[in-house]
């Protein structure tokens, strides 16, 4: 009886680089999509996997984003969450599969979806003890923005339209506002997701 043929790994497809942050990525307001900002730890060849079915329903079923997914050999600190550059790509390491001497990487790029501008208000009082309000006002970059609207009027008014932005936990800074292409929203709600923060905002009256 034939003895079934050893497959050999043959990682050829491409490097995949593990990085940390350089200094200057940790600052507000950073483009995080920069590979310029990120420092080689070390590389390592890959081998390019297809995203089967079963994938697509393990990153619905438990939220974690796949973009591309490869296979590597054991290397130190490969954990989720680390980060790495592909073809001058930013990407974060959502999931590590332990295959034996290989593992799979889902790595999920990180993109932006262009900038806000978070605003921050509070209350001085001028020498005369006048109270003045001041604003703060810092750009940040945005990693995804899902738009929506309540409601539309027949002359395509929109009435209390809502938006969700993703953005670095590092650049949020409690703000109860923000401002996104000249419109100013207020924010109702925020979530924590790893080392990104999720803003819920709407457009209310006192925003026109």
């Amino acid at each position: 009886m034939l003895k079934r043929k050893v497959e050999v790994f043959s990682p050829t497809d491409g490097i995949v680089r593990l990085c940390i942050d350089l200094p200057e990525r940790s600052e507000r307001g950073a483009d995080f999509s920069d590979a310029a900002l990120l420092d080689e730890v070390y590389p390592l060849a890959f081998r390019r996997m297809r995203i089967s079915s079963r994938d697509v329903e393990l990153a619905d079923s438990t939220g974690t984003e796949l973009t591309v997914k490869v296979e590597v050999r054991h290397a130190p600190d490969l954990a989720p969450d680390r980060d790495a550059v592909v073809d001058g790509h930013v990407y974060e390491i959502t999931r590590v599969e332990d295959r034996g001497m290989t593992c799979w990487l889902w790595l999920s790029e990180t993109a932006t979806d262009g900038q806000c501008t978070l605003v921050a208000s509070r209350t001085e009082r001028d020498a005369h003890g006048i109270p003045i309000q001041t604003a703060t006002e810092t750009d940040v970059w945005c990693r995804k923005v899902e738009r929506s609207t309540t409601y539309v009027t027949k002359d395509g008014t929109e009435l209390r339209p809502q938006m969700e932005l993703r953005v670095r936990a590092a650049d949020y800074d409690g703000e109860t506002a923000l401002r996104r292409n000249g419109v100013t929203y207020t924010i109702i709600a925020t979530s924590g997701a790893g080392k990104w923060f999720d803003l819920t905002c709407e457009r209310k009256v006192a925003d026109r």
